[in-house]
């Protein structure tokens, strides 16, 4: 796997930082950080369909985490050498399952199973910044002012059989926002 080190490598650094989260390897199936990683993704490819249409995003894959983020601003001195990246915001929209479990009754209990998972992402997230070892002589990010605006159930009638793992389980989608550093 390439590892940037750039000014442009937040992306990954935010991938790095969400495999090693318990809850997130967790909710993707994955036995620990390495299984994560490919499942947290910064990129979707696109396709064009057979017919030469429109491109389209293909369907979002369960499950799965992507990251996004909005554009970078960068100070620079009166010289035009850059003096400091203010920080940058991270957009993670992440779908996944919601487990077979005796008391998930109906879709509150799901919603509400979801809503713990994202709060779980979140706080192991505020735990691990700054720690750790994402790219070799740094740590991992700072984040600020997080933000969850919920989650919301997928429409069966959306599920693409080629991309959904699962398709017997409901599926949830919902976004965290982060400020990084």
């Amino acid at each position: 796997m390439y590892t940037p080190t750039g000014i442009f490598s937040t992306k990954h650094q935010m991938r790095l930082l969400l495999s090693q989260c318990a809850t997130v390897q967790s909710v993707l199936g994955a036995a620990d950080a390495a299984e994560a990683l490919p499942k947290i993704q910064t990129h979707a490819p696109m396709w064009i369909p057979d017919d030469g249409g429109t491109i389209l995003v293909p369907p979002f894959q369960y499950p799965r985490f992507m990251i996004d983020s909005e554009g970078v601003e960068f100070e620079t001195s009166p010289e035009g050498s850059i003096t400091d990246v203010g920080s940058r915001v991270m957009m993670i929209a992440a779908g996944f399952y919601v487990p077979d479990l005796a008391e998930i009754e109906d879709e509150s209990d799901q919603e509400a199973w979801v809503d713990d998972q994202f709060g779980s992402i979140l706080e192991e997230a505020m735990t691990l910044q700054g720690t750790g070892e994402s790219i070799p002589g740094q740590s991992h990010l700072c984040l600020l002012n997080p933000s969850y605006g919920g989650a919301t159930p997928q429409a069966d009638d959306e599920r693409d059989e080629e991309m959904d793992s699962d398709p017997d389980r409901p599926r949830w989608l919902g976004m965290l926002r982060f400020e990084v550093r």
